[in-house]
């Protein structure tokens, strides 16, 4: 009784600490610190060592890839000896619990489970006692073979599916439970030892009970290992691949489950723990699914079956680290190398952001669900080259996990990395010289869960608005994104939402909100695209658009307004007309978000890099983010310039895409999204074939398909503008591209654009989640929404009725009527506009010789029976809002 108050006692301690700070976990290997951990006073050395450095939790390894355990075992062989070294006799495991729970420190039984033999210095049990237990393997090119006659195998594994290997685990583990006041038990080596194992007879007729079928040939049925035209060999799935897969996972879940609720049964408050690698992608291959069951891992991966997700075992564990052992630890320096790595499990290699410090943590996060914290391991020997790089891994680990790992405590006692570690895992010190930070407070009150960045990585700010940015690098702006409900300052209609920095001032840059005065949850914003001035003439041709953008926003008095701007407001010329722009624009009075276009890049430079920097200067980053209401705003800069003349591309470049997703992991999904561009990222329903055409490349975006897929669980409005004409694309039920014509027009030449859309701008009402829009005509009433033309009009059809209907999507309707007698809906057709074709054609206009009209879907014809007859057109738009015109004759 005594002795379980002990443990209890103990145990609150060490969740005090648990609470208190991140878990900084030293791992301590059997084999590498024998010796060394030979004397109680060289234990009692260390423990404190670790103790000062920082270090909460530790995992003291008792059972080893061997098999042996490093205490009397009723059921394993003792480790006595290694590499001809005899360890006194003392009471080796007590004496390290004492000394961790003197130092409050929580300890870990590390234990290998399915390892039972160590090929290199044959020792273990597998290689007599247990050697019917064994794994048979399926090897390449030599078929199938027990582990102790595989050359070269350093460990040898058990069958984990054979119920006396289980068992026998199980005992040791209890053993350990009921003899020894471990605050908890990490397993190690719960697995298959790879995807070669286990092709037994035993496995065979356990999988055939599983799926409920005789397999016919195996393990072809399973796998298959063929040569190919290289010489080498490659794995091909079988029939029976995916259930395979599935039925090793659940061996493994069914293990855990076992372990779990008989070590509970012993000591309720012993901790179980696991350790795995956080390569998961390619984890399948020795049997573990280590995520939690609330994800799907058939959504994601061809290999897992809708099943393989009931055998997550992370809501088994109440403990879990995994090892992040790459040398690349931010995803900066993950693309910066060759992206490739095979981890100690792999067969092959593989690529992905996972595989690195910073993205594996991320990605462990998102895969658990939050059923278990993580703490992110890293392998110490990675970085013996470079203790900064070290410190590194493990300032990320802490930054982006609920704690960090540290493998092993011998290369920091060889490397002499006390005092680095200790400075490493001191929370309230960071890396001054990458580091910037500042408050963001409205009313002297720090405003916390804001998003700050430096355009790459983002953060958020704490309760009392302190926000730290690390790794800054060579970026221009730290910049916020700025939260419902609040305002920034404005100036000259420029949002003042980002700082330029400049390190040799200062590294702390604050932020002041103000609260909006109106709730915006109920916003409006004016879209428009395409200003395009490129001599002075055409500003004032601008000054009436901007009037009539004024008396449209003076009609909605009752709800918080903006201005999107979707770029090309110069032409060529950003230096030279910045002024002329601000003195129109600044009268609207309100915020005005802007996307940079292809004219307004500075072009004849050597790199896209250098392209952006005058916008810049006048606009702050080309690409951010914004909150308002439930609606979260993107703004991106997608015109490539490939560096010759005016050539560009449509095109997202990684440090975008990397922003982009860091940014989307602050915004829960299926929330309300309008992702703002200048070119589009898709102008048909349907992705196109890829090709080498010009016109395709700067047309629309290239890498689209990618920025569909990570918006995928948004609700989202692409807005775009660049081709000059009006359309709304349905991509999917959660996607579409809104298109908007040009203010310009067709170039200041015409009152209409090339698809016979009027000069003018798109209207967006945003209720919450809903959202409803129109086009605005400038000069015209909300209620012209379409052109109608008399039967003679068209060449194409001359004795039609055509009607443009130029905000048209799917959802729309357009119908006619002859003598008020109702005639149908009118057909659709893809075609020129007649105003347009005229005006473009026109001598007396002074028309550049590249302009003419283009054809679009959104005309609409019908033959009348009387060609004097009334014929009247009603269109109804997707909200029911109906619009009606008489033909003139």
């Amino acid at each position: 009784m005594r002795r379980l108050y002990i443990i209890a006692v103990l145990l609150w301690i060490g969740l005090c600490v648990f609470a208190s700070v991140k878990p900084k976990v030293m791992w301590l290997d059997c084999s590498a610190n024998f010796e060394r951990f030979s004397y109680p006073d060289s234990i009692r050395y260390y423990v404190e060592k670790c103790q000062e450095a920082g270090i909460t939790h530790l995992v003291l390894d008792i059972k080893d890839n061997t098999g042996e355990v490093l205490y009397p075992s009723k059921y394993a062989a003792q480790k006595k000896n290694w590499k001809n070294f005899d360890r006194p006799d003392f009471d080796f495991i007590n004496t390290f619990i004492e000394a961790a729970h003197a130092h409050k420190l929580i300890v870990f039984a590390g234990m290998n489970i399915f390892a039972d033999g160590q090929n290199i210095v044959k020792r273990g049990a597998v290689f007599d006692k247990h050697k019917k237990w064994q794994a048979v393997n399926y090897v390449p090119r030599k078929g199938l073979l027990p582990v102790t006659e595989i050359e070269g195998k350093p460990t040898m594994f058990l069958n984990p599916a054979l119920k006396e290997v289980q068992k026998y685990e199980i005992y040791i583990i209890n053993e350990v439970v009921r003899n020894y006041a471990f605050d908890g038990i990490m397993l190690d080596r719960a697995r298959y030892d790879c995807i070669d194992s286990d092709f037994s007879q035993e496995s065979k007729k356990m999988f055939e009970k599983f799926i409920g079928k005789k397999i016919n040939k195996f393990p072809e049925d399973i796998l298959e290992w063929r040569p190919n035209a290289e010489g080498n060999i490659d794995r091909v799935a079988g029939p029976y691949y995916r259930e395979w897969l599935t039925w090793r996972a659940s061996i493994i879940y069914h293990f855990i489950k076992d372990v779990r609720s008989s070590i509970k049964k012993i000591n309720p408050n012993c901790q179980l723990a696991a350790y795995t690698g956080a390569w998961y992608p390619t984890y399948f291959e020795v049997g573990v699914n280590w995520a939690s069951r609330n994800y799907d891992v058939s959504k994601d991966f061809s290999w897992a079956t809708p099943d393989y997700k009931n055998y997550g075992f992370a809501e088994l564990l109440d403990f879990y680290t995994n090892g992040n052992y790459y040398w690349n630890v931010t995803l900066d320096d993950y693309y910066k190398s060759s992206g490739k790595h095979k981890n100690e499990t792999d067969s092959d290699f593989s690529t992905g952001e996972y595989l690195s410090v910073e993205g594996g943590c991320k990605y462990s996060k998102h895969l658990l669900k939050g059923a278990v914290p993580v703490c992110g391991g890293l392998y110490v020997e990675d970085y013996k080259q470079d203790v900064r790089q070290f410190q590194k891994a493990v300032r990320m680990n802490l930054k982006e996990s609920d704690g960090v790992m540290i493998f092993d405590i011998v290369h920091i006692i060889r490397n002499g990395w006390w005092n680095e570690l200790k400075e490493a895992l001191n929370e309230n010190l960071t890396d001054e010289a990458q580091t910037i930070n500042g408050v963001v407070s409205c009313e002297g009150k720090g405003v916390e869960g804001v998003v700050v960045t430096d355009g790459l990585r983002c953060v958020t700010t704490d309760k009392h608005g302190i926000y730290r940015l690390p790794s800054l690098g060579d970026t221009r702006f730290v910049y916020i994104s700025t939260p419902a409900g609040y305002l920034t300052d404005c100036e000259q209609t420029v949002p003042q939402f980002y700082k330029e920095i400049d390190l040799n001032q200062t590294r702390e840059y604050d932020f002041l909100l103000k609260k909006n005065p109106k709730d915006d949850n109920k916003h409006l914003f004016v879209l428009e695209a395409d200003v395009q001035a490129g001599l002075k003439k055409h500003w004032d041709l601008y000054a009436p658009i901007v009037d009539d953008y004024r008396q449209l926003i003076a009609e909605y008095t009752d709800r918080d307004i903006f201005g999107l701007n979707c770029g090309d407001i110069f032409w060529d010329t950003p230096a030279t007309f910045y002024p002329d722009y601000m003195a129109k624009v600044k009268k609207l009075d309100i915020p005005v978000y802007r996307a940079i276009g292809n004219h307004d890049i500075d072009c004849n430079g050597r790199t896209y890099e250098t392209s952006y920097r005058t916008f810049e200067g006048y606009f702050g980053p080309t690409h951010y983010s914004f909150n308002k209401g439930n609606a979260h705003y993107i703004v991106v800069n997608n015109n490539f310039y490939v560096g010759r003349e005016y050539f560009y591309i449509g095109y997202l470049d990684e440090r975008t895409f990397q922003w982009l997703k860091e940014d989307l992991s602050f915004v829960p999904q299926g929330t309300l999204v309008f992702f703002v561009s200048h070119i589009p990222t898709r102008t048909t329903e349907q992705q196109r074939p890829f090709n080498y055409d010009y016109g395709k490349l700067a047309g629309e975006t290239i890498n689209a398909a990618a920025i569909h897929q990570l918006l995928s669980e948004y609700e989202t409005h692409f807005l775009s503008g660049h081709l000059h004409a009006n359309s709304n694309i349905l991509f999917n039920d959660r996607q579409m591209e809104h298109n908007t014509a040009a203010v310009c027009g067709i170039w200041w030449n015409a009152d209409v654009c090339i698809d016979g859309t009027p000069q003018g701008y798109g209207v967006y009402e945003v209720d919450g989640n809903q959202v409803k829009w129109f086009y605005k005509s400038a000069n015209q009433p909300k209620e012209y929404q379409f052109r109608c033309y008399p039967v003679g009009s068209s060449k194409e059809f001359p004795k039609d009725v055509i009607v443009n209907v130029w905000n048209w999507d799917a959802k729309w309707k357009v119908e006619w009527l002859e003598d008020g007698r109702f005639m149908g809906t009118m057909t659709q057709y893809t075609g020129v506009d007649p105003y347009t074709q005229q005006v473009c054609t026109d001598k007396d206009r002074t028309m550049q010789s590249w302009i003419s009209a283009a054809n679009t879907t959104h005309m609409f014809r019908a033959t009348p029976r009387n060609r004097q007859a009334k014929i009247e057109i009603r269109v109804t738009d997707r909200f029911g809002e109906i619009y009606t015109q008489t033909v003139l004759k």
